[in-house]
């Protein structure tokens, strides 16, 4: 809104205005065009025009910009617009074309696509032709400090020095520069009005409801302890084997918190498998007061198939006569303009949307809305906050509560350091620390203490406590609102008489193995002597990355061999050559040739062998070296190797192998 009245205040002071160029990811820009119909006169910015998609009408259809190196583009048919709606991607490919036309501003909204320096999309904004630029986010420091700099370093070239000064003056650890830097920003001196207007709601709307947070800490159901405890004790087991092992925990851990088991193994019984998570719990006890209430709900759940699951099992409990509407990152901008338009305009009453915290947290406004669920919480408190206000905005009339489920464990000696407990912790640190200063969201510190916190050397100082469930919240009538008496049955959330869990079908194992060490295998050996394997899986990035590699690979599907009493079918799950670092790297054709040619010479005895290549470019984040055993009696054996076969294989290197035996 503080934008269109800016860009109406420009046009009026122009005789002869010239266009506006708006970007914006795709699905945000249906949502421009219907806030500028909404707020604005007819017309009152000029005629809009769509330049993005279908629209585009390339000359002689040679190409793009960015690929042909001339203008494809005729953009005279923009001259008299008003408003030029186009796209981040869009205005990279056609750079040359939107820089042929004198724009009056440009808005860059959601501006943090614009975060790497390097990027070609960053280069195509820097070439464009404006008077005035305005960058639009809600997250301007999204991973860390040197987005912010590219940013600034778009709209206002040169105000924080080069990339590699700001770095130096701004350290990103260091608190004091950082509050330097915001105060740099955001006030003016006498020669240079502020840069950056941080538009916090609490300073900028004090008209809006009042908004409560609350917080649902509820004992995790049997099934998901165990599981829960099972993570914990790799947690501990896993302790100094590396970073990348630590974020592999934690994610775990963050996973079995929501529920212990993949939506895709919901089995028959639904009711069932919604009772053994205690945060789907929660959330079904705030939907029944919501449904009590009459009102509307949005839940925030990064997992898509949570979301599909969740949204036929709400439909069926609550006995809605129309579909859930869901808004992630698959849904196109038009779709997720209709969606918003129906969940606003539906008449009053109960009724439920479920959104991706990123995908469905910006350019949205469901004031119909006024009840928040985050199901599960994103490690970045800038984006849960984006996401919450999705409602807590301008044109909401209702007080505003957002509820925070917790999984807490029943253990007295788990419950308080369970993840969702100290992710909270966390969360509210990083806020306190994040309201006077421009800080990362991300710093690598976080998850370390998170991680540290978790298995029990608490590194997070306790922020105060935020609200309980137990609070009430009055509105500004005097009635009481949703929030009274919302409290979690005292019993449940207290950790005096714990239920009896057992392990005994999960154990855990550690051995490490130093350079140069010798090799035993009992690790390996103890759990598959005589067993029949059905599968046995090998996910390790450069299992088959060169011929030593390979020979290692052999050998080591040999140990298993050597003493199981029969394996059915290995699958091996590896890069492909094309994606290893050296200057003449083997195509995926010659390294399956390889590997089929030495299996035939050391398996005379049939051996199904499954391989799958996969591409560094196209799978990221592939960081397993694992192997994992599921035997013909229904057990589950999984080895974590911090060095891979090769590390285990080869005593000229170090390695930890980690094991994990329980029931299928």
């Amino acid at each position: 809104l503080q934008a269109l009245a800016f860009l109406m205040w420009l046009r009026e002071q122009d005789p002869a205005p010239r266009p506006v160029l708006v970007v914006a990811p795709t699905g945000l820009l249906a949502n421009w065009r219907a806030e500028i119909e909404m707020h604005l006169p007819p017309a009152g910015l000029g005629r809009i025009v769509r330049a993005y998609s279908n629209e585009l009408r390339p000359d002689g259809g040679r190409g793009k910009d960015i690929g042909v190196g001339t203008p494809q583009l005729d953009p005279s048919a923009w001259t008299d617009a008003g408003v030029v709606l186009t796209t981040f991607e869009t205005m990279r490919d056609y750079h040359m074309s939107f820089a042929r036309i004198p724009f009056s501003a440009i808005v860059f909204d959601e501006v943090q696509k614009l975060k790497n320096p390097a990027s070609q999309m960053t280069r195509a904004a820097k070439t464009l032709n404006a008077r005035f630029q305005i960058a639009m986010t809600g997250t301007p420091v999204e991973n860390r400090l040197q987005d912010l700099w590219s940013i600034v370093d778009v709209v206002h070239p040169g105000l924080l020095g080069s990339s590699r000064e700001f770095e130096g003056r701004y350290p990103a650890s260091d608190a004091t520069k950082l509050q330097a830097l915001n105060d740099f920003l955001t006030q003016s001196t006498e020669s240079r009005p502020a840069t950056l207007l941080r538009r916090m709601k609490a300073d900028h709307l004090p008209g809006l409801p009042k908004k409560s947070v609350i917080t649902i800490p509820l004992p995790m159901p049997i099934a998901q302890a165990s599981v829960y405890m099972a993570a914990v004790g790799r947690a501990v087991a896993l302790k100094g084997s590396g970073r990348g092992y630590m974020l592999e925990v934690l994610q775990r851990l963050r996973s079995v918190s929501l529920h212990p088991k993949d939506p895709t193994d919901i089995g028959s019984d639904a009711d069932a498998y919604l009772t053994e998570s205690a945060r789907l719990q929660g959330m079904f006890d705030v939907l029944n007061r919501v449904r009590a209430a009459n009102e509307k709900v949005l839940i925030f759940c990064e997992s898509l198939s949570m979301q599909s699951l969740l949204a036929v099992q709400i439909k069926r409990r609550f006995g809605l006569r129309h579909d859930i509407a869901r808004i992630h990152g698959g849904v196109t901008g038009d779709a997720r303009q209709l969606a918003v338009d129906m969940f606003q305009k539906r008449p009053p009453g109960f009724d439920v949307m479920i959104l991706s915290p990123k995908a469905g947290g910006v350019g949205l406004t469901l004031t119909a809305a006024n009840h928040v669920i985050h199901l599960s919480r994103w490690w970045n408190p800038a984006v849960e906050d984006q996401a919450t206000d999705r409602v807590y905005r301008i044109g909401q009339k209702l007080d505003v509560s957002v509820y925070l489920p917790q999984a807490v464990h029943p253990d007295p000696a788990l419950g308080p350091s369970s993840f969702d407990l100290k992710l909270d912790a966390l969360m509210r640190r990083k806020r306190d620390l994040s309201g006077g200063v421009l800080m990362p969201p991300d710093d690598e510190a976080d998850a370390e203490a998170l991680f540290n916190s978790v298995v029990g050397e608490d590194q997070i100082a306790e922020a105060p406590k935020q609200q309980s469930a137990s609070t009430i919240e009055t509105s500004k009538s005097g009635a009481a609102s949703i929030n009274e008496n919302f409290r979690p049955d005292e019993q449940r959330v207290q950790h005096n008489q714990p239920p009896a869990i057992s392990l005994a079908q999960t154990s855990l194992a550690r051995k490490v193995y130093g350079q140069g060490a010798a090799r035993d295998f009992n690790i390996i050996e103890d759990v598959v002597r005589g067993e029949e394997i059905v599968t046995l899986l090998v996910r390790d990035p450069y299992v088959c990355a060169s011929n030593l590699h390979r020979a290692y690979l052999i050998d080591f599907i040999k140990l298993f061999q050597s003493v199981a009493k029969n394996i059915e079918a290995v699958s091996i799950t590896a890069y492909d050559g094309e994606s290893l670092d050296r200057a003449r790297p083997e195509s995926s054709a010659q390294v399956i040739r390889d590997l089929e040619n030495r299996w035939r010479q050391r398996f005379p005895v049939e051996l199904r062998l499954k391989t799958l290549l996969v591409s560094r470019r196209q799978v990221r984040g592939f960081h397993d070296r694992r192997i994992e055993a599921v035997t013909r009696n229904g057990r589950r054996i999984v080895w974590d190797l911090t060095n891979g076969v090769d590390g285990l294989m080869n005593q000229g290197k170090e390695c930890t192998v980690v094991r994990e035996v329980s029931a299928v």
